[in-house]
């Protein structure tokens, strides 16, 4: 049986491996999908089906992974993300891509909800936890980063489909080379009737009124998804006539301060995980308007990295909260689940509506309608937390960094 270190970058590896293949089409995808003839709110309404899928999904895979093991979940999850990513390049019609979506949200959540939660499984012992998960999932961050940038440098020096061939190759070779490595976790006990319905599992979360201020403050700042996978490639193409590179390089630009979670694991260790919500949630809605009334492609990339700054602070803060009581019930990642299905109902809502704003009052419209309801949420979470010292303790565990602008 493999040592605990080598299990542990094994995962590590696995994560960052899956996250580099599953970005490198985001510089492309709405306009190669726009392409095919899809105009913007037709497109924001079928790709909604990532959020409404992950809305049912998150808690299932986590239920399902607490049970009967992570790497079968895992597994699964590279497979379907290598068939949804091949529905996206071959479909023509827009019933194709909705299934394509729900295939896409299924795999994905298989893979990074379960990876982090096999994170937290090897290092429940360790003195150190925040510091080393925020270090593994640094790593792992790093194919957030590069991928759109490779993505949109290989669309504009060959063919824009390369990008999608790309992340099925990728994906392939992903997945022989870790399910050839001999299973280490020991038998799971049978699944649970929870493991196939999702609804006590969000009640059981939502009876926290704590929980239910970070549910609304995570749908808030899931409003955002659409904006940055379909609004921000179309304006800089479209309205700016830049490359698929630019593209590229305000996504890459954007996902830098990822690569520095384990800095803000300490911050949050120090000032305790609620301050740090609200310091991270604070700077993201402040980049929101700054991304509105940017005057060039420089500002806009200003605006970009501190709403990366804020968005890692939040992931950091947030998280850390809830994994003190998945862990006490063993339940780290259905809890991790509810929290990604709650947060999804922002995405689904925004994803409807963000084409129709867009269509009537333009791109800066949209990303004011977006601070302001980052805002909003802000004030609700701080009311909801009526016992304010609880978040001020040092987190004892760190679940983060899951949620990607997909």
């Amino acid at each position: 049986m493999a040592d605990l270190a080598t299990r542990y970058k094994r995962i590590t590896a696995v994560y960052a491996a899956f996250s580099l293949a599953s970005v490198i089409p985001s510089a492309v995808f709405a306009v190669y999908l726009a392409q095919k003839g899809l105009d913007p709110v037709i497109l924001g309404i079928i790709l909604s089906s990532f959020s409404f899928g992950s809305i049912f999904i998150a808690p299932i895979i986590g239920s399902i992974s607490d049970n009967m093991g992570r790497k079968p979940v895992i597994l699964a999850g590279i497979a379907l993300e290598a068939l949804a990513t091949l529905m996206y390049l071959l479909g023509t019609d827009a019933i194709t891509i909705f299934l394509a979506r729900l295939l896409d949200a299924l795999g994905y959540f298989a893979v990074v909800l379960v990876a982090i939660a096999k994170l937290e499984d090897l290092l429940s012992d360790s003195d150190h936890k925040s510091e080393q998960v925020g270090k593994s999932l640094s790593i792992a961050q790093i194919g957030h980063v590069v991928g759109p940038l490779i993505g949109g440098v290989l669309a504009d020096a060959f063919f824009i489909e390369l990008p999608f061939l790309s992340t099925i190759f990728m994906l392939v070779v992903l997945f022989w080379v870790y399910s050839a490595i001999p299973k280490t976790a020991p038998p799971q006990p049978p699944l649970l009737r929870l493991t196939f319905n999702p609804i006590p599992a969000l009640r059981q979360f939502l009876s926290e009124r704590v929980f239910r201020g970070l549910a609304a403050l995570g749908m808030a700042h899931q409003s955002v998804v659409p904006a940055f996978l379909i609004f921000i490639p179309i304006h800089l193409i479209q309205d700016l006539h830049l490359s698929f590179t630019h593209v590229g390089v305000a996504l890459f630009v954007q996902a830098i301060p990822m690569l520095f979670q384990f800095y803000g694991g300490k911050l949050s260790d120090k000032l305790g995980s609620r301050k740090v919500t609200f310091i991270g949630s604070g700077f993201t809605c402040l980049a929101l308007f700054g991304i509105a009334f940017a005057p060039s492609f420089e500002w806009l990339l200003v605006a970009l990295l501190v709403h990366g700054l804020g968005t890692s602070l939040w992931n950091v803060s947030a998280l850390s909260y809830l994994s003190q009581f998945g862990e006490k019930n063993k339940q780290e990642a259905t809890y991790l689940g509810s929290f990604i299905s709650l947060s999804k109902v922002g995405a689904f809502i925004a994803f409807l509506l963000s084409g129709f704003i867009v269509q009537a009052h333009g791109f800066s419209a949209l990303f004011q309608v977006i601070g302001l309801t980052l805002g909003f949420g802000i004030t609700y979470a701080l009311g909801a937390d009526e016992v304010r010292h609880r978040f001020v303790e040092p987190p004892i565990n760190v679940m983060r960094n899951f949620i990607h602008w997909r």
